[in-house]
């Protein structure tokens, strides 16, 4: 191998790939460690990977002597850093001897190269393909994930399921008791009635990795026979222009049922400013019970009233306007403020509606002027 390039285009593709996760495991951490430098073409291909996640990243360059090598990222990414910004780097190896020489004006680097078998075989995917249009797959992700417990007993909800269908599909988030994020897009995929799962590090990963500005596809590596529905996807790659990242992704078929959440009736509901309730529940919310950060939502008359109080702290109130949309029916309902303020947080219109029945059934939060994204919310049981 054997290449020139400018320090700001490696120093900006290598720290681009650094895999946002914690790894418990020392062979994800080994794996995650090393680096593959590859050529191709009129550039190089750099590829870093962990259990579960690969990102692959493209540089522009003059090569004059293809090869691929393996090294340890860190130290490489290390000394690219602290080059000066505008250093030309030649970066050679050979067969001969197991060193990757990094050369410019200021000194010559030489670092260990290690065996290609120990880097791990990237899968390549030739499945179908999944098209968003009408929105990005960034806010797809920032709508959702935040409704994800990592921490959560059942490991069948750790993550955001994916349900596919040939022109609209839906990616559904839970932490499995409270919380519950839904958002709708517009799709064309070759796939109809399919499910996957995909790990909330990936989701982060691809905010992190993965242009927003980008039209993304997505590449499903599925069942060949789309008649047996088998949930039998195993990667997931999205790309952009210079940038893929491929996951591993499970089967959707353990997601909890929660179309029972959206079919129930809510004859009653109202129309609020989103920004001032997220405003007046983080004020009332400082006077709540700082373990159950409980806030009373009381619907009257054209006002909504929040409310906490707590021995040995305080209390407060605020009212807040509102108009009644449907039935009219006022009432007292008791929500954690913290997952009211984090799900009205990521939807993005200020006018929304918010759905209920009795101060015992879950409450729903979705947009006046569109239906694609849904926030739900179970209430908290308080004995007065």
């Amino acid at each position: 191998m054997k290449l020139t390039t400018n320090r700001q285009d490696l120093i900006t593709a290598l720290t681009s790939i650094k895999i946002e996760s914690d790894l418990n495991s020392n062979d994800g951490l080994y794996k995650q460690s090393h680096l593959l430098i590859q050529t191709n073409g009129d550039g190089i291909e750099l590829t870093t990977t962990d259990s579960e996640i690969t990102i692959q990243t493209t540089v522009n360059c003059a090569v004059t002597e293809d090869g691929k090598v393996v090294v340890l990222g860190n130290h490489m990414t290390e000394i690219i850093d602290k080059l000066p910004k505008e250093a030309l780097v030649d970066i050679s190896s050979s067969n001969e001897r197991d060193v990757l020489k990094i050369s410019c004006p200021q000194g010559v680097y030489n670092l260990r190269t290690f065996p290609l078998t120990d880097f791990p075989v990237i899968p390549t995917l030739h499945g179908s393909t999944l098209s968003i249009e009408d929105q990005s797959l960034h806010s797809l992700i920032n709508k959702t994930a935040f409704a994800v417990d990592e921490n959560a007993v059942d490991k069948g909800i750790h993550g955001l399921l994916f349900n596919i269908q040939k022109n609209k599909s839906e990616i559904a988030a839970t932490n499995g008791s409270v919380v519950f994020s839904l958002a709708e897009f517009k799709s064309k995929s070759s796939l109809e009635n399919y499910s996957f799962f995909l790990p909330k590090k990936s989701a982060q990963n691809i905010i992190e990795h993965i242009s927003d500005t980008s039209d993304v596809t997505i590449f499903m590596d599925a069942d060949k026979d789309m008649n047996t529905k088998k949930n039998n996807l195993s990667y997931i790659q999205v790309n952009d222009d210079n940038t893929k990242l491929t996951s591993k992704v499970f089967g959707g078929g353990n997601y909890p049922d929660y179309q029972h959440l959206l079919r129930q009736e809510t004859s009653a509901g109202i129309k609020i400013h989103r920004t001032r309730l997220i405003d007046g529940l983080k004020r009332v919310s400082v006077l709540s019970n700082p373990k159950l950060y409980r806030v009373k939502l009381s619907i009257q008359p054209d006002k909504l009233i929040l409310s906490s109080e707590t021995d040995n702290i305080g209390n407060a109130f605020e009212e807040i306007d509102i108009e009644h949309i449907g039935d009219r029916i006022d009432i007292d309902i008791y929500l954690n403020a913290n997952y009211l303020i984090e799900g009205l947080s990521h939807m993005n219109d200020e006018a929304v509606k918010m759905e209920y029945s009795t101060n015992l059934m879950p409450v729903i939060f979705n947009s006046i002027t569109k239906e694609n994204h849904v926030f739900v919310i179970s209430p908290m049981k308080y004995m007065e």
